[in-house]
């Protein structure tokens, strides 16, 4: 492990020198320079072992939200003020957004390193993982997860049981390829999660992606072929990626039908479509900027530090009290507790009007600015800091708390789903985190240890 995040750790050096050489030709010189910065002290912060790397991934993903529009701009020599419908403050938000990640990071960091990982223990009893049970028991959960989407009320508990879904399939690739056995199999569900992912509203095939690069830290020393192996995957990825913007409005919409955010044709139908409209899919202008949009999250940033406090005072606390009460009065005991509506919010704090959730839309300003917003540029990052301390200390109790340590592993993995997203307001993140914490710390008394002798019977 350590030899991977040296190198890791000499490529972010490498990359980020020929590219602040780069911007010097460039209309933003030197901006890159935060950019890697950051990535140098996530990788650092974070990637403390193979059996981590979801928290590394997280953030990774979290970076790429807050970075991609200045590397754009850097590596295409466009002024990054004409990427964003708020200039005014968008470098500003950058830099802010770049140190906010690093302060989190580290304040996670703290608990993890506490966490001791047996490497030796943790694949003597991945081999002895019962293959046939575990892949059972895998579809059942993305049955379950499924079915609870349609609930009402059950959107939280769709998230934990899809999280523990992944959880499963990172512990099948891991065996896979640790025992080397069952890999055809492991291709035949990479291959279904993908195609499946296509058959939805939206995009679900990013989650499986995710789960194989977590599951590939996790199993790889990382040396030059393998970099350069990471690479062609990105940039194929990213094709994919790019093309899913160009024809995901059109898709959509014959998906639905027209109408509302449900599948209404065939499975063979959609996915004659898709092969029609990637087929004829090019790489344009539009389409570039679509996607730059889609994945930059400072934007909305930008203009909350336009408004705010000039406009609007600081909130003293407010939100983080707001977070606070709303997990303290769950909805099955408070019916009429008021619908997290992320546009309002936004609306509220930059003084724009952005469709609400009432019109069946949603726009976000994400974690950091409501941080912003509650404590000022500065006050924010102690904090952030300390936020990153409850959520490193929540997920070493999770990991102690397992009843074995390839079970404590797939719990670590699934704080990826927790964490990844730099746009999710406070209220849901904060929300996420301590019921994510309620619902297994009750799995790990009552249940798991009932059954984890079930999964690791030898075959």
């Amino acid at each position: 492990m350590e030899e991977s995040k040296l190198n890791l750790l000499k490529a972010t050096i490498w990359i980020g020198l020929l590219s602040t050489i780069l911007s010097l030709f460039g209309p933003n010189p030197l901006l890159c320079i935060p950019a890697f910065i950051s990535l140098y002290c996530i990788i650092r912060n974070l990637f403390i072992s193979e059996y981590l790397s979801a928290f590394f991934i997280a953030f990774l993903y979290q970076w790429s939200q807050v970075c991609i529009k200045v590397l754009y701009a850097t590596f295409t020599s466009k002024d990054i003020r004409l990427l964003t419908k708020f200039p005014e403050h968008i470098v500003e938000a950058y830099v802010l957004s770049t140190i906010a990640l690093v302060v989190v990071s580290y304040g996670i960091s703290i608990y993890l390193r506490k966490i001791n990982i047996d490497e030796i223990e943790i694949e003597n009893s991945l081999s002895k993982l019962y293959f046939k049970k575990n892949l059972i028991t895998y579809f059942f959960m993305g049955i379950i997860t499924e079915g609870s989407r349609m609930l009402p009320g059950f959107s939280q508990f769709s998230v934990m049981i899809a999280g523990f879904k992944w959880c499963i399939f990172y512990l099948i690739f891991l065996y896979c390829f640790t025992q080397r056995k069952y890999k055809t199999i492991l291709y035949i569900i990479i291959g279904y999660e993908i195609c499946i992912g296509f058959f939805s509203y939206f995009a679900s095939w990013k989650t499986v992606i995710f789960y194989i690069l977590i599951s590939l830290f996790s199993i790889l020393q990382f040396r030059m072929r393998h970099f350069i192996g990471l690479f062609i995957g990105s940039c194929f990825v990213l094709y994919i990626a790019l093309a899913w913007t160009g024809v995901k409005g059109d898709y959509r919409s014959f998906l639905s039908g027209g109408g509302q955010q449900v599948v209404v044709v065939s499975s063979s139908d959609a996915y004659r479509k898709l092969f029609g409209l990637m087929s004829n899919f090019q790489i344009s202008d539009k389409v570039q900027k679509a996607f730059l949009d889609r994945i930059s999250y400072i934007d909305y940033f930008s203009s909350c530090l336009a408004y705010v406090p000039e406009k609007r005072p600081h909130e003293a606390g407010k939100l983080s009290i707001q977070a606070v009460e709303h997990i303290l009065k769950p909805r099955l005991f408070f019916p009429n507790k008021a619908i997290i509506d992320e546009s309002s919010h936004l609306t509220k704090y930059t003084g724009k009007f952005y469709s609400n959730y009432s019109m069946g839309t949603s726009f976000s300003l994400g974690y950091v600015g409501d941080f912003y917003i509650d404590y000022g540029c500065f006050l924010m990052f102690l904090m952030l800091f300390l936020w990153g301390i409850i959520v490193g200390k929540i997920f070493k109790n999770l990991f102690e708390g397992a009843a074995n340590n390839v079970l404590a592993i797939g719990i670590m993995s699934m704080s990826f789903l927790i964490l990844y997203k730099f746009e999710i307001s406070m209220l849901k993140l904060v929300g996420n985190v301590v019921v994510f914490w309620i619902f297994y710390r009750i799995m790990e008394i009552f249940v798991f240890p009932r059954v984890v002798k079930y999964y690791q019977e030898n075959e």
